[in-house]
């Protein structure tokens, strides 16, 4: 989901918090005053100790992410102690990131001209399995995917360290029409094994979404999918590790829709996140993705 928001939230703890407990609870009544649902940002103590992050309340009871965030250490706190939402600089990225998926979802440039184009990180990517890279001035990165005429992930990745969000705007071309299946999307991994986030393609037309577990380049099994069938080819993902749960979002109709939650570490434990995807069919269908928008924090 998108960044939420409520005027003046704020309350004080009826409970002592224990760093690294997964809930804050308030006061009676006091609840009412923060969004209804997270993700959102909440400040401990005056001046503020440490940074959580709220993914959803029930009542006067916050549950929070079991470490703080953006850089801040949790730590034990008394009952009395304030709490209150905080704009900070992850979550006005997401708002940043937020409005550009949303002014380019729908939109499949030819260049690197059009709606959802930014500056994107054009350095740091590491190719593997040779993937082919390719950085364009007109603020689109791609990677080229030549088909292996059977299962072959290839991709980028770059590094990452838990907790982190990820928001990425794709689009994908896919070059002639031998048939098979095409999946594109972002990707986690630990160096050695993959989970993908991607559409699947195939030579009449796009399927839906899917998550893939890959114990190497040419071994994977489905998570999940594919389901939610979308129209273009131009889509916003979102995989959010918050330390305790894995989440899969894409965007649609201005929003960001949860797809899929497994535990934090579940398959692998992440330290490299990009984009890639496998061409399945013949040897006459090439990949092309290219990555419009992208966000880690």
């Amino acid at each position: 989901m998108a960044e939420q928001y409520a005027t003046l939230a704020q309350g004080s703890l009826s409970v002592a918090y224990t760093a690294g407990n997964t809930t804050l609870t308030l006061q009676t009544g006091e609840g009412a005053s923060f969004p209804s649902s997270g993700p959102f940002t909440v400040a401990v103590d005056s001046p503020t100790a440490f940074l959580l992050r709220c993914t959803s309340r029930s009542g006067d009871v916050l549950t929070v992410s079991a470490t703080g965030q953006e850089g801040t250490t949790a730590a034990n706190k008394s009952i009395g102690v304030p709490v209150a939402q905080s704009i900070t600089k992850l979550v006005l990225d997401n708002i940043r990131a937020e409005d550009r998926v949303n002014a380019g979802s729908g939109v499949v440039p030819a260049t690197g001209t059009g709606a959802g184009v930014v500056a994107l990180p054009t350095s740091g990517w590491t190719p593997f399995n040779s993937a082919l890279l390719n950085d364009f001035a007109l603020g689109v990165t791609e990677v080229f995917i030549p088909s292996a005429g059977g299962l072959s992930l290839r991709g980028v990745t770059r590094s990452i360290t838990v907790p982190y969000t990820i928001i990425a705007l794709i689009d994908c071309g896919m070059n002639g029409g031998g048939g098979g299946t095409q999946d594109a999307g972002i990707l986690v991994s630990d160096g050695t094994k993959y989970e993908t986030f991607d559409i699947e393609y195939s030579s009449g037309g796009q399927l839906g979404l899917r998550i893939l577990a890959y114990t190497s380049v040419s071994s994977t099994s489905v998570v999940t999918g594919p389901t939610v069938n979308l129209v273009g080819r131009m889509i916003g993902f979102k995989i959010v590790n918050d330390s305790t749960h894995r989440t899969f979002y894409y965007w649609i109709n201005g929003a960001w829709v949860q797809f899929y939650q497994e535990a934090s570490g579940t398959f692998l434990t992440e330290t490299a996140a990009g984009f890639g995807g496998f061409s399945g069919g013949s040897t006459n269908n090439d990949l092309a993705l290219r990555l419009h928008y992208w966000s880690l924090n």
